[in-house]
């Protein structure tokens, strides 16, 4: 897995939204799943078998916490970078042509990450 150091791939402004809606999806679900698992939570009785199935849910909740953070946390990040591609192609007149004015263009095809590597 490569590191960009918070450089995001260039991609459409409708991939970038889509890709947002489907992260606070992510959230959304993760947030509601954590208090399903809370809210379902067994009591089996045995001493044991009890602390077995409390670790389990503490498990569960806090990986649903982490997923629910860390897409929270990606789909700000995304929606920054939707606005950013919205300016630039706004300001620019369209892919590329920042380079032509002396800015930062998309990079050559052939130095851009395959997506399918990630």
């Amino acid at each position: 897995m490569r590191h960009y150091s918070c450089r995001m791939p260039s991609a459409d402004s409708q991939r970038l939204r889509a890709l947002e809606g489907a992260l606070l999806g992510v959230r959304d679900v993760s947030r509601v799943g954590t208090e399903e698992v809370l809210d379902a939570f067994p009591e089996v009785g045995e001493r044991e078998a009890q602390a077995a199935v409390e670790s389990l849910v503490e498990h569960a909740v806090d990986a649903l916490r982490a997923l629910d953070a860390a897409a929270g946390e990606t789909a700000g990040r995304v929606a920054v970078a939707v606005r950013t591609a919205s300016r630039a192609a706004s300001t620019a007149g369209g892919v590329g042509a920042g380079s032509a004015a002396g800015g930062v263009g998309a990079p050559p095809a052939e130095s851009r990450p395959d997506p399918a590597s990630w």
